[in-house]
């Protein structure tokens, strides 16, 4: 593996890590509790919309 292709997996793994950042973040400030409605669909959506933004990143970053 080269430089380039290290940095393009990165690339493509930032918008997980961007969703599951932002909800360990709203959790440990008390936005988003164990008492919030609709937290499990909140969890779920953000992490789907993640792991559907590296899958687009992937894609594009491999386009030949």
């Amino acid at each position: 593996m080269n430089t380039n292709s290290l940095i393009k997996y990165f690339l493509a793994l930032l918008p997980i890590f961007i969703g599951i950042y932002l909800l360990f973040y709203l959790e440990s400030n008390g936005i988003l509790t164990s008492e919030s409605s609709h937290r499990g669909k909140l969890s779920v959506m953000t992490l789907a919309l993640g792991l559907f933004g590296s899958l687009r990143a992937y894609s594009f970053l491999n386009k030949r």
